[in-house]
C-alpha cells in the first residue's frame, strides 16, 4: 500500500547563484509545485530566519542548500541549523551542489539532518520527484 505524500507548500534555496535561483524559482511556479518560495543568498540569511520562526506553518517541508556560497558556507549551515533541533523536524533538506566531488558528496551523507545530495541543475522530473508530485 502506497502511502500519499503530503502538498509540499513551502520551499526554501539556500544558493548565492542568482541565474540558478531564478531557474529554481521559475520551474516551481511554472509547475505549481509549491505556493511559498523562500530565497536566501547564503547561510546567515537563512539561519538568521529561521532562528525567528515561531509559527512551524511558517517553515518549509523542503530545503535546497548550496555548499560553496559566501559570508556562510552550506557547511556551516547545516552545524548551527543541527543545534535547532525543533525547527528540522518534518523537513526534507537537500544538498543541491554543482560538485561532483565524492568528498562533498559523503560529507553531505554523513549528517542525519541531510536527505540527500543532488547535483545541479535538477531537471524538472527530479524536481517533481523532490516534491511529492507524480
Amino acid at each position: 500500500m502506497k502511502t500519499k505524500m503530503t502538498k509540499i507548500t513551502t520551499a526554501c534555496v539556500i544558493d548565492d547563484d542568482n541565474i540558478y535561483m531564478y531557474t529554481m524559482r521559475k520551474m516551481i511556479e511554472k509547475y505549481k509545485l509549491c505556493s511559498n518560495l523562500l530565497e536566501f543568498a547564503n547561510g546567515q540569511e537563512a539561519l538568521n530566519y529561521f532562528k525567528t520562526v515561531t509559527d512551524a506553518s511558517l517553515l518549509p517541508q523542503v530545503v535546497f542548500l548550496d555548499i560553496n556560497m559566501p559570508v556562510m558556507n552550506g557547511w556551516d549551515f547545516i552545524q548551527q541549523f543541527i543545534n535547532l533541533p525543533w525547527l528540522h523536524k518534518n523537513l526534507e533538506l537537500y544538498v543541491a551542489s554543482s560538485s561532483i566531488d565524492n568528498a562533498d558528496m559523503n560529507k553531505a551523507r554523513s549528517f542525519s539532518i541531510v536527505r540527500d545530495y543532488i547535483t545541479k541543475p535538477l531537471s524538472i522530473a527530479k524536481l517533481k520527484e523532490l516534491f511529492h508530485i507524480s
